[in-house]
């Protein structure tokens, strides 16, 4: 459990577990069971949003639009990350097989 007590690898928060009908105990000890909750309310998640407000959602928890703006602001900071992530590394995977082709 982190600090904030999410639980496991997908930090799953447990009101969030409780709105998903996710059962606390296997999150806690059955790591397939943890990363198919996340998974699952990702998924969710991209069914209303786009990929910027799903993983703004999905870090903010169901209550993130009713967050104070310093909580917006930190999921924003996390979210922009996350997504800078993603375009660094498919542009590094771009560069290796341009490379390797040549």
């Amino acid at each position: 459990m982190g600090a904030a007590g999410e639980i496991g690898p997908a930090q799953i928060m447990p009101s969030t577990a409780a709105l998903y009908g996710l059962d606390l105990q296997r999150l806690k000890t059955e790591f397939d069971y943890n990363v198919a909750g996340g998974m699952m309310i990702l998924k969710d998640h991209l069914s209303h949003f786009n990929v910027d407000n799903a993983l703004r959602a999905y870090n903010g928890g169901p209550a993130f639009q009713l967050s104070p703006s310093s909580v917006q602001q930190k999921v924003r900071q996390y979210s922009a990350a996350v997504l800078s992530l993603r375009t660094s590394r498919f542009a590094y995977a771009r560069c290796d097989t341009a490379t390797e082709h040549r």
